[in-house]
């Protein structure tokens, strides 16, 4: 299985035979199309460009997108905090399904006190707001001055970010920046870029929305939250 984007995504969508299946991944048309190839074959396909896993994973946690075990814990993670009702992974019409009635009631409800939201090292560099260009197409509230300073800040493989999994992440408390320190959530998982997601509950984020990740003595984060996060 990889993942495709920009002109060769749309090359292989009319056809041919490097895949055997190929579609939009359903969750966010940011991160790109899914193809599933064939055993064997070599390399990118369609005269596409291979780069790092790091450049999904970033965009995937930038765009608030949880995935895997450590981002949706089983017997934990509930499906609205986990962000899955915005990324069409749940059929509000359609029934039965385990856990079904307290997914619905919360979805009817409309009443949803933490979810998972993206997490960035605050830094004090200087910067615009800009992504780079392997990135400049994700939705503009995730064009942060903290995104891109970790960003510009990375080691680059042709402009691309290149990054591994950060276990200080992983299920980490999650508390207020401010001088109470107040629990806030639990980090899910993040990058040594310093791009994480975090199960937060909002009434208890600070306005500004910083954090720090391992407790109060922890490196200090700002939390991103989507227009339907609120």
């Amino acid at each position: 299985v990889v993942a495709v984007s920009g002109p060769a995504a749309m090359k292989a969508a009319q056809g041919g035979d490097a895949y055997d299946h190929f579609c939009q991944d359903p969750r966010r048309k940011e991160l790109g199309w899914r193809g599933l190839r064939r055993a064997g074959l070599a390399g990118p396909a369609h005269d596409s460009e291979e780069a790092p896993e790091a450049l999904y994973h970033a965009a995937r946690r930038l765009t608030a997108v949880a995935e895997g075990a450590r981002d949706l814990p089983a017997e934990e993670a509930l499906p609205l905090e986990g962000n899955l009702d915005m990324h069409h992974a749940i059929n509000f019409e359609k029934g039965c399904y385990l856990g079904q009635e307290l997914t619905a009631r919360t979805h009817f409800t409309g009443v949803v006190r933490k979810r998972v939201v993206p997490i960035i090292a605050a830094t004090d560099a200087a910067v615009d707001g800009a992504l780079p260009r392997a990135l400049s197409h994700l939705p503009a509230w995730a064009h942060t001055a903290e995104a891109a300073a970790v960003l510009a800040g990375a080691d680059s493989d042709e402009g691309l970010p290149v990054a591994a999994d950060d276990e200080a992440y992983h299920d980490q408390e999650v508390v207020s920046a401010a001088g109470d320190a107040t629990a806030v959530g639990k980090a899910r998982s993040g990058d040594s870029l310093g791009i994480g997601l975090a199960l937060l509950r909002f009434e208890r984020l600070g306005a500004d929305g910083r954090v720090r990740l391992g407790g109060g003595d922890g490196r200090e984060h700002v939390a991103i939250l989507p227009p339907w996060a609120a």
